[in-house]
């Protein structure tokens, strides 16, 4: 009897081990496949941070570049060197040494008189260039309206969010120019940063440049503005980079910079407003892009442009 018991026993020991082994299995897998799992997500989470990385490098040699370009900087090419010349060398005479070494010590100051006056050259070229040239475009006698801003299309190229601003994006905008400009838009709480970048939208291209919390902006997003939300002005399907935006009945000839003291746009503006359908219009004149459609807000209506 005591010998059956032990045998049942044994066997009920033996069942026991062979449950836990197979959950102790189960634990075993559970944990590799949890393991995995946590190697992919950390894989992941680096490509992703390796990318962000990546995005912010280009971002930063881009804001680089295009400092480099505003300060007037040139790439400069190192010149081919020259096979040198094995021939003897006649050496001065003795009695021409003092000359020899005068002209050496001259050639440092004439090139470094050379290089200033090439600056003074260079900048006051830049300045000239710089100069609005308002003949025909911004005389004091013409009436104040829409035609008078030069409004295009743009693409955002990169974006990100000011340093000393929680509000403000800055914005590096292709206009179809030579060089992208920057623009600074408060529109942090209204638009999401991933739709911002590589958006078309209508930009103001003439205000005059001003800077906002230390960033010099140098145009200005149009938007659909509320209160309570912010729109970017939505564009004909077949829009591009650089297209005028233009006013039915109004022929745009635009300053090439608004004069702030005269306050065009401050007049201008309260006259901008998207209307019922949604559509953008200056004095019940519609936004449009020729050969295109108008330009309009899909979510907003009955509200200003600013």
């Amino acid at each position: 009897m005591v010998l059956d018991k032990l045998v049942s026993n044994a066997a009920a020991a033996e069942q026991t081990v062979k449950i836990l082994s197979q959950r102790l299995a189960g634990l075993q897998k559970a944990y590799e496949e949890q393991k995995r799992q946590r190697e992919e997500l950390e894989k992941c989470k680096i490509v992703k941070e390796n990318e962000s990385l990546k995005q912010q490098i280009e971002g930063l040699k881009f804001d680089v570049d295009c400092l480099r370009v505003q300060n007037g900087a040139r790439s400069i090419r190192l010149p081919k060197s020259k096979p040198v010349s094995l021939a003897p060398v006649d050496l001065p005479k003795e009695e021409d040494k003092s000359n020899t070494r005068a002209a050496t010590e001259t050639q440092p100051i004439q090139a470094n008189e050379k290089k200033v006056n090439n600056k003074k050259k260079a900048k006051e070229s830049s300045e000239e260039k710089s100069k609005p040239n308002n003949a025909g475009k911004s005389d004091e006698s013409r009436p104040v309206d829409a035609s008078r801003l030069d409004l295009r299309v743009g693409k955002i190229i990169h974006v990100e969010r000011h340093p000393d601003a929680d509000t403000l994006y800055v914005e590096k905008v292709d206009l179809g120019e030579e060089n992208p400009r920057t623009i600074v838009s408060g529109l942090v709480k209204h638009v999401p940063i991933e739709e911002m970048q590589n958006r078309l939208a209508i930009f103001m291209c003439n205000l005059k440049p001003a800077k906002m919390r230390g960033i010099l902006s140098q145009g200005m997003i149009m938007c659909a503005s509320t209160p309570e939300k912010v729109q970017p002005l939505l564009l004909p399907e077949g829009a591009t980079i650089g297209d005028k935006v233009r006013m039915q009945g109004y022929t745009v000839e635009p300053d090439v910079q608004l004069n702030p003291k005269r306050k065009i746009w401050e007049q201008v503006k309260p006259d901008m407003l998207v209307n019922s359908k949604g559509i953008a219009s200056y004095k019940g004149k519609e936004f449009y892009i020729e050969g295109k459609g108008s330009c309009y807000s899909s979510v907003l209506k009955n509200c200003p442009i600013s």
